[in-house]
């Protein structure tokens, strides 16, 4: 089936208007880049599963499908946007790519040392019950 290219063109923009590159947003659904590229350029259509995981994100799928916003997509479950999410993303707007980048870069290893305390709390752990066998 030939996808509607006005469809792939309301995928863009509706990936845009959650400042998501390709990349990103196919992994949403479990997509890759060429995938996505396909879906906006009209080549494929997207199936049913690809649109509920955007539509988690905040994607408004009825606009992507019809051209008729719902004016209610908002994300849902884990991409759900708390007043705190919102600030900290209204911060991170303020400021230029190479800004974001940093910041994404800080976070990054923020999370790399929070899973690194996590397996030496584990080692910890099996290090002390290997000491109480013996």
């Amino acid at each position: 089936m030939e996808a509607d290219d006005s469809m792939g063109r309301r995928l863009r923009d509706e990936r845009e208007r959650l400042k998501q590159n390709q990349t990103d947003f196919a992994a949403l659904a479990g997509a890759t880049r060429q995938t996505q590229s396909n879906y906006e350029k009209g080549e494929r259509v997207p199936d049913a599963v690809y649109l509920a995981a955007i539509a988690a994100a905040g994607a408004d799928v009825q606009y992507i499908l019809t051209g008729v916003r719902t004016g209610t997509a908002e994300p849902q479950g884990r991409y759900e946007l708390t007043p705190r999410k919102k600030k900290l993303l209204d911060l991170i707007e303020m400021l230029d790519e190479k800004g974001q980048e940093e910041i994404q870069e800080e976070l990054e290893k923020i999370k790399r040392m929070k899973e690194m305390e996590r397996e030496l709390a584990e080692l910890k752990k099996q290090a002390k019950g290997n000491q109480n066998k013996v």
